[in-house]
């Protein structure tokens, strides 16, 4: 009694990255079927607990004039399991699921990768889960020793430029230095175009394109955008958290 729990919106999204340079998810249509397979929903309500939104546009929600939702795989098993049949026929594959366990509740990742290795094994895909600590996993990114990851992304300032740089174009941190080996010219272009570009609906309709490639492409695949919860005494107002996570102490008052 006397306590109000809240949770805001923060520019933090959490990501399933696929390495697409090497089997099986240098296969298309078996990153697709990951993505159709996997439930954001049941991750966000029963796994974080509800302080999340489901992933849907690479981008997250809080910057409306950029985020594109209507572009977006919708939740589909049956769907999935087809498509990875077209792609395996009656064969089955490995993948590893590489990640940092003890990440908190807002990163449940021991959760999340059982989820995921129950859903992948219906679709033909053994998936093996391997904890390491932060040093071993970035050791195993930087080599390109890794079939998926979870991947943290936060977006502070707000452009998407920063998001699709990072993810997306073939020198981008999470391809060179990571490792991923995502490529498509086109990608490269559209990028460099919309970073030039001073027209806001040209900027606007490339990055519709660029959300469309990814989806498409499905480079990686966002699983949801993280709400930061708080707590605070009824005697006080004004207590919120900003997208950059500060709290807004320079409006609490005393009631």
């Amino acid at each position: 009694p006397g306590i109000t729990v809240a949770a805001d919106p923060i520019s933090i999204s959490q990501y399933l990255a696929f390495n697409v340079s090497q089997p099986p998810f240098n296969n298309v249509q078996l990153r697709q079927a990951v993505a159709l397979s996997t439930d954001r929903p049941t991750i966000v309500n029963k796994l974080v607990l509800g302080y999340a939104t489901p992933g849907k546009s690479m981008l997250s929600p809080i910057a409306t004039q950029w985020a594109t939702p209507n572009v977006d795989f919708q939740y589909d098993l049956a769907g999935a399991q087809k498509m990875a049949t077209t792609a395996l026929g009656s064969s089955r594959v490995k993948a590893t699921l590489v990640y940092a366990g003890g990440a908190g509740q807002a990163r449940p990742y021991d959760a999340i990768a059982a989820l995921l290795q129950s859903t992948l094994a219906t679709l033909g895909i053994d998936l093996a889960l391997t904890t390491v600590d932060q040093a071993a996993l970035n050791q195993r990114i930087s080599t390109g020793d890794w079939s998926l990851r979870f991947a943290q992304q936060g977006w502070a300032n707000g452009d998407p430029d920063f998001i699709y740089r990072n993810f997306m174009r073939s020198d981008g941190t999470f391809n060179a230095t990571y490792k991923a080996g995502y490529k498509d010219p086109e990608v490269d272009q559209l990028i460099d175009a919309g970073q030039g570009q001073p027209d806001l609906q040209k900027r606007q309709a490339t990055y519709q394109r660029l959300q469309e490639i990814a989806v498409r492409d499905v480079p990686v695949f966002p699983l949801y955008y993280e709400l930061s919860p708080y707590a605070y005494r009824d005697s006080i107002t004004g207590l919120k958290e900003r997208v950059t996570y500060q709290p807004t102490l320079e409006q609490v008052r005393l009631r």
